[in-house]
């Protein structure tokens, strides 16, 4: 089983593990998604809960400063406001650094870390991507931002292929969780 690491200035000794064997027929709303596990300190992220899976872009930081927000930045700010609004009704939020799976750069540990912290991102599970796992490729993410919306069954419920707003995304949420369809963006 692959693993991931989970990077994080508060808890270095995480990774992130999916089975090899999961189906591949296509990420599209209303299927089953490939389902992976956070393995360590945050196992409590595991089952039944609804679930935001942002893959992101942490190589930004080569070109765009910390303070001047680009893309994945401005989807990370996104995703946590739309986490801390959330996560007392069991939200949960996973952000992927999907820059060495789709641009073949690994982002050095430090320098992700520093952007976790740029980006506010401390109290939200972040794991760097890499080849031999590739997650990005088995979730078939093209191009980052890239945002899923699964429900607590692994059913993804909202996809969005570029950058998508806070209030778009918790409107999704919610409608997901009071019963009513949830928004997807094409």
């Amino acid at each position: 089983m692959p693993i991931l690491r989970f990077v994080s200035p508060l808890i270095a000794s995480l990774a992130v593990s999916f089975p090899a064997h999961a189906p591949a027929n296509g990420v599209v709303v209303g299927s089953p998604v490939r389902p992976f596990a956070l393995v360590g300190e945050a196992a409590r992220l595991q089952g039944g809960a609804t679930t935001l899976i942002a893959f992101l872009d942490f190589s930004e930081s080569a070109a765009v400063p910390p303070e001047r927000p680009g893309r994945s930045a401005s989807e990370a700010e996104a995703v946590r406001a739309v986490h801390d609004a959330l996560k007392e009704g069991g939200l949960r939020a996973v952000v992927v650094d999907a820059t060495p799976t789709l641009l073949g750069l690994p982002s050095p540990v430090e320098e992700l870390a520093a952007r976790v912290r740029a980006w506010g991102l401390e109290r939200i599970p972040v794991v760097q991507d890499h080849a031999v796992a590739g997650l990005a490729r088995s979730y078939e993410v093209a191009r980052t931002p890239c945002v899923f919306l699964v429900d607590g069954k692994g059913i993804l419920r909202g996809r969005w292929d570029g950058f998508v707003s806070a209030a778009d995304l918790e409107a999704s949420v919610v409608a997901l969780e009071t019963g009513e369809a949830a928004a997807t963006a094409p």
